[in-house]
């Protein structure tokens, strides 16, 4: 494959914690290229048949994805200018062993970004973004907590793994230890929020190319409750029309579609005594990911929010 033809980098997740922005910064620097659409999830599905079964999948993932390697390839056909190319999937860090064995076959050099967020306020984030495309049918969090391992069994999508997206140490760990700590990039949803043009810079340096270049960020894919329920009814009916979808996203750029949305959401922040609940049941997925990380990329920890604080486990951890 020549250069241009195939993609170099990998933005593999996780979902709901900074992935689309960090995509956007990409496709702002000039000699950087993010495939359209930005997650063809080929990396978890090469050759398979997609049929997963949640409300909407068969509008948005089952027809977005490309599971077929030329037609994958064909994304990066305007590409051949750009020294830095990918996409930004996020099903590719949640189905890591199959993103893994991808990559070995077809992409073995390319280099790998992850972008982690306080895995209690990524579900709430997820099942607010659900909730607001008119997907989700809970509409109490707590209600779509409990029912996610019956959701699983029937084939819903990873978007609905509200606490499995979250096990961040069980599916990163297969990308560090086949592909080494100089291949993958750890980031931080807190640091990109506090500092988004340092965090692109560091982006920009990894990725070999001109870290000076001018870091542009508008907040895109946020979540939160609909201020008015009969427009976010509106989006979410025409999002599951493919024809709709397609028309709109056609006639109506990224940037623009994203400020109709944002409007329409006030914050939120969620119930406290489910996302409290939640951090406990959680707190070992973050201590097994501080003793990864300290294995494998400690530099990284330097940046650390307080999610991922030391602790008596974690520690421990590192020291086997």
């Amino acid at each position: 494959m020549g250069r241009g033809t195939s993609p170099n980098f990998f933005i593999i997740g996780a979902a709901r914690s900074g992935t689309t922005a960090l995509a956007e910064i990409l496709r702002h620097h000039p000699d950087a290229f993010v495939t359209q659409p930005k997650e063809p999830s080929f990396l978890a599905f090469a050759g398979q048949e997609m049929a997963f079964t949640g409300p909407g999948d068969d509008v948005s993932i089952n027809r977005v994805a490309i599971t077929d390697r030329d037609k994958y390839l064909s994304l990066y056909k305007s590409a051949s200018a750009k020294a830095c190319r990918g996409d930004a999937s996020v099903s590719s860090l949640y189905y890591s062993d199959h993103s893994v064995a991808t990559l070995q076959q077809y992409f073995p050099e390319a280099k790998l970004v992850v972008i982690l967020r306080d895995p209690a306020a990524r579900a709430f984030s997820a099942y607010s973004y659900q909730r607001a495309r008119g997907l989700e049918p809970c509409d109490d969090f707590r209600e779509a907590l409990d029912r996610e391992a019956d959701r699983i069994r029937r084939g819903w999508h990873h978007i609905w793994h509200y606490i499995g997206m979250g096990r961040y140490a069980v599916q990163l760990a297969p990308f560090l230890e086949t592909f080494g700590a100089n291949r993958v990039k750890v980031l931080f949803y807190e640091e990109l929020n506090r500092d988004p043009v340092g965090v692109g810079r560091s982006l920009f340096g990894f990725l070999g190319i001109d870290p000076t270049a001018a870091v542009e960020l508008e907040p895109v894919n946020v979540s939160g409750e609909p201020r008015s329920k009969l427009l976010q009814g509106a989006i979410g009916w025409a999002r599951r029309s493919h024809w709709l979808r397609t028309t709109t996203d056609t006639i109506m750029p990224f940037q623009l579609r994203e400020r109709v949305r944002r409007a329409n959401l006030r914050p939120s922040d969620g119930p406290a005594d489910v996302l409290e609940e939640l951090e406990h049941v959680l707190a070992h997925e973050s201590d097994q990911l501080r003793a990864l990380l300290s294995r494998h990329c400690p530099d990284s920890l330097s940046s650390a929010p307080p999610w991922l604080a030391a602790s008596g486990s974690a520690t421990e951890g590192a020291r086997q």
